[in-house]
């Protein structure tokens, strides 16, 4: 990362969360990267050419969290082939999902889902060990 690098996150809960994280290192004021959306399309699910980067990003990563897996773990170690049961996967396209709370190092995604509610936070930044100057 450069000094004068910039990365742009957009945060979402249209179908289900989901990150976009693009980075411009040729960018000389933080102020001159933009993102255009055209919601009318995204909302429609017509996803070609909908998010839109001025100037074109170096490159951009995204992930989208789509299911969540239930299952037995009696010895807390994540396996699901270790589980006694067969997990059960839900589909977080069926969670009513708020309006995500952003914070200063992340953001939080809630919603209401079987019968009761799922949150979860995501974070970036200095939180995972990264450079002490933040991109702007």
């Amino acid at each position: 990362m450069g000094g004068n690098d910039t990365i742009q996150y957009l945060w979402s809960t249209v179908g289900v969360p989901s990150i976009v994280v693009a980075h411009f290192s040729k960018v000389l004021q933080p102020s001159s990267s933009t993102v255009n959306v055209k919601w009318k399309e995204l909302l429609s699910n017509k996803n070609n050419n909908t998010v839109l980067f001025s100037p074109a990003s170096d490159y951009i990563s995204s992930v989208a969290f789509t299911s969540l897996y239930e299952f037995t773990d009696p010895k807390n170690k994540v396996y699901l082939d270790e589980s006694p049961e067969v997990p059960v996967r839900h589909s977080l396209y069926k969670v009513r999902w708020q309006k995500p709370t952003i914070y200063e190092k992340g953001i939080l995604f809630k919603g209401t889902f079987l019968n009761g509610s799922i949150a979860f936070k995501v974070g970036s930044g200095l939180l995972f060990g990264c450079d002490k100057i933040e991109p702007m």
